[in-house]
């Protein structure tokens, strides 16, 4: 009876120890990129640790799968220099990044971490301020009110950053404050020798429990000379406003 309650025991701590290593697995192959101590957010504790990490100082136990960014099998100081440029919204993404190529964020200030410059608010009746109410990354976002025309937003000036001929991927990440749902659209005017253009990046139907992307490719084609350049959020009713986070201008 003591030989079979044994052999129980030990079955049990077996069986246990193979399932505890399979969600393991699991987990490890799941890792989010950059969120390197696994507390659901890629921030500059992350960074610090990768890079404490990657000069031997006060180690501490990281999951080094999330921490591998540029993909060359090691924890090195560039991977925490990716992670800290995506918490301050300098890049958009850390999974597109493999041996160190990364397409650079031509925005300035993408992420309202240093106030609304190079932002400003397309409609006169709009007002557009910085908020920590809701953030994608970093401390803080943008935070669009008192809109009056469909096509009020927050808008960022292109002019100095794209050139003509050239070809860029946009996007921002937007989310809903006082409604439910409604379709957010990201747009660039344009103004030269021609006249006005609009043209339309693309569209998402945003909430106010999650962060939408809503973005996609432009061509910059300017005849004579360049009056204005640039791009806005639009579509959501009048009365509803809204937050804005991690812009994204990179050529392609």
């Amino acid at each position: 009876m003591v030989k079979k309650t044994t052999l129980t025991l030990v079955s049990m701590v077996i069986l246990f120890f193979s399932l505890y290593s399979l969600i393991a697995s699991d987990a490890s192959s799941g890792a989010t990129k950059g969120d390197v101590n696994e507390d659901g957010v890629t921030d500059m504790v992350d960074a610090l640790l990768v890079a404490r990490e990657a000069g031997g100082v006060g180690k501490k136990a990281i999951n080094e799968e999330a921490g591998d960014i540029n993909g060359n099998g090691e924890i090195d100081e560039e991977d925490s220099s990716y992670i800290a440029r995506f918490a301050l919204g300098l890049i958009s993404s850390l999974t597109d990044i493999e041996g160190g190529s990364a397409a650079a964020n031509l925005a300035a200030n993408p992420g309202f971490e240093v106030g609304t410059e190079g932002w400003f608010n397309f409609g006169p009746s709009c007002v557009l301020t910085v908020s920590s109410d809701k953030v994608r990354s970093g401390d803080f976002s943008g935070y669009i009110t008192d809109r009056t025309e469909p096509w009020n937003g927050p808008a960022l000036d292109l002019s100095s950053i794209m050139k003509d001929g050239g070809e860029y991927k946009l996007s921002v990440w937007a989310q809903l404050d006082n409604a439910k749902s409604s379709m957010l659209k990201l747009t660039v005017k344009k103004v030269d020798g021609n006249g006005a253009e609009y043209t339309n990046i693309g569209a998402g139907k945003a909430t106010n429990t999650e962060w939408t992307k809503i973005g996609g490719s432009y061509m910059c084609s300017i005849s004579g000379e360049l009056q204005e350049l640039v791009m806005y959020v639009e579509d959501a009713p009048p009365g509803v406003n809204f937050y804005v986070d991690d812009a994204e201008v990179s050529e392609m």
